[in-house]
């Protein structure tokens, strides 16, 4: 089997909508997708579509919040969302999404970050998962530990479909796992 790179685009923006429409539902937010070009992939956005945070969204659905000490994302996508946070003072947050818990990062210029040439080495098949990246200690990160998991019929299911093709099956998915709960301002 060859491996093909927009396989594993498509099947990332697909976990990637799952997660904000995720996201929004236990914070009640309203989540807009940027365009391609505009590197952060989400925007929080108010009543009158006013950008009020900025997110880059990380799926780990495979591996649990404790396996890593840290998490990372990219040294250009993070630099593109502390770009946008000094020229508009929107606030920018790094989120992940691991099969037990959501993880937050807000941007904090006091911080000095680790930057390492890292990536996805392992068990990846293409050489540009190795990059600069930003790593952000747990210790630095909200974690919202989740009383759920993604049932694995499910991941079986949007490992299979295009992202374009994704909304109508995450709905039904979070109407099912969120049957009668509510976790709004859940900590």
């Amino acid at each position: 089997m060859t491996y093909s790179i927009t396989d594993d685009v498509n099947k990332a923006k697909a976990w990637e909508c799952f997660f904000m429409e995720e996201m929004g539902r236990l914070l009640d937010l309203k989540l807009l997708w940027n365009p391609d070009r505009f590197i952060i992939d989400w925007s929080v956005v108010d009543k009158s579509l006013n950008i009020i945070t900025l997110i880059e969204a990380k799926v780990r659905k495979n591996h649990s919040v404790n396996k890593w000490d840290d998490f990372m994302v990219g040294l250009r996508k993070y630099q593109w969302g502390v770009n946008y946070y000094l020229t508009t003072g929107i606030p920018f947050v790094l989120a992940f999404r691991f099969s037990d818990a959501i993880v937050t990062y807000k941007h904090n210029p006091e911080k000095k970050l680790m930057v390492k040439y890292t990536g996805r080495s392992v068990n990846k098949r293409w050489s540009q998962d190795v990059t600069p990246c930003v790593h952000i200690l747990k210790s630095d990160c909200k974690i919202y530990n989740l009383p759920y998991s993604i049932p694995v019929n499910m991941v079986e299911d949007l490992n299979t479909r295009v992202w374009k093709d994704i909304s109508q099956p995450i709905e039904l998915y979070l109407n099912k796992i969120y049957e009668g709960k509510s976790f709004v301002n859940y900590e």
